[in-house]
């Protein structure tokens, strides 16, 4: 009997670091003190790009985790049909330019997003592909 007693603490030990390590190292999305604020808007109900300055972003492909830089900005999402309103985060794309190229984060678990390709840009990135007509 106390040997099934020190395997289930072992087990609940085990869990609870496991939870602990998720939880403490799993990527955060934390706001500059002076954050980028994107204005995101559709085009001809076909998709959302997003605007800063003069520049242009539309979407290329989904993000891998690897390619996830700093977080430089974020747009406000309005409510929809389907969606409450939030906020989405714009990070850096590693090892580009984010005049470039960036990512669009949906939460700050970093769970889904998007890379984004500034309209003009003529230079991809080695390893991303896109099949998305506007980029062809």
């Amino acid at each position: 009997m106390k040997n099934k007693m020190k395997i289930v603490l072992l087990l609940i030990a085990v869990v609870c670091l496991a939870a602990g390590m998720y939880f403490f190292t799993r990527p955060k999305i934390r706001l500059p003190e002076h954050p980028i604020v994107y204005t995101q808007r559709i085009h001809e109900g076909e998709y959302a790009y997003l605007v800063y300055e003069d520049k242009i972003f539309v979407p290329y492909c989904p993000y891998e985790a690897d390619c996830l830089g700093e977080c430089i900005g974020y747009y406000d999402v309005p409510a929809s049909e389907n969606t409450e309103a939030g906020r989405a985060y714009v990070c850096e794309m590693r090892g580009c330019s984010k005049d470039e190229w960036i990512i669009d984060i949906m939460d700050t678990n970093c769970s889904e997003g998007m890379i984004l390709r500034e309209i003009n840009t003529t230079e991809i990135p080695e390893g991303l592909t896109s099949e998305y007509e506007w980029n062809q």
